[in-house]
């Protein structure tokens, strides 16, 4: 009798921040907190980057085989994303001093340095666990274009209204912020299926399937 398959350590990661990202967004959504009431389509957004942005590059980062300027262009991304993180936290719920315009500076130096970094000169099989990385590497490139043109948008709504004790940080469900909260409800449903292609290459090359088929 085979014994029961153990379910990957990253997978559980996955699975634990969806848990604190729903917890967050209850506990937003339940009376007056910093930062203000959170739509579902921007839940499913933060979700989305918190497992797209850290939980699968750092577990890309630690499969074997993973060519050199995967492995950098991965290492690079999810610092510079882990220091931003760290300020952007800092300047929310402490100095309360967060501008958009820092997020949308922050998001074009990373797309820029990415497409530097996967330049087609330096492309590289496109099969197993490499393969898994560029094609993730291309859907953090478009949700960082993404990310910037919710963030944009958001700004222009608020009016700026990002700092202080009464800053604004989420589109909540507000008749003003439908046109966002549709626009980001289109592209989670994109993101989340591009996730998912990733999530189960991973799962195979787990299972010992290195020969994963590139996918669109």
């Amino acid at each position: 009798m085979k014994a029961p398959r153990k379910v990957p350590v990253w997978l559980l990661a996955a699975a634990g921040v969806s848990a604190l990202v729903y917890r967050f967004a209850r506990k937003q959504n339940r009376g007056e907190r910093v930062g203000g009431p959170i739509s579902l389509p921007k839940s499913l957004w933060l979700n989305y980057t918190l497992l797209s942005w850290f939980v699968i590059p750092a577990t890309l980062l630690r499969r074997q085989g993973l060519s050199p300027a995967n492995r950098a262009a991965l290492q690079a991304h999810l610092l510079s994303f882990t220091a931003r993180g760290a300020a952007e936290m800092w300047m929310l719920y402490r100095t309360h001093s967060w501008r958009c315009a820092y997020g949308v500076g922050h998001d074009a130096v990373d797309l820029v340095m990415l497409s530097v970094m996967m330049h087609p000169s330096r492309a590289e099989s496109r099969e197993g666990v490499n393969g898994v990385a560029r094609r993730h590497l291309d859907s953090i490139r478009g949700t960082l274009v993404a990310e910037m043109i919710f963030a944009s948008l958001f700004n222009s709504t608020v009016a700026g209204q990002t700092q202080g004790q009464d800053g604004i940080y989420f589109a909540s469900d507000e008749p003003h912020f439908r046109a966002i909260n549709n626009l980001t409800a289109v592209v989670d449903v994109v993101a989340y299926a591009r996730l998912a292609m990733v999530m189960r290459d991973l799962v195979r090359l787990d299972a010992g399937g290195d020969a994963v088929t590139a996918t669109a």
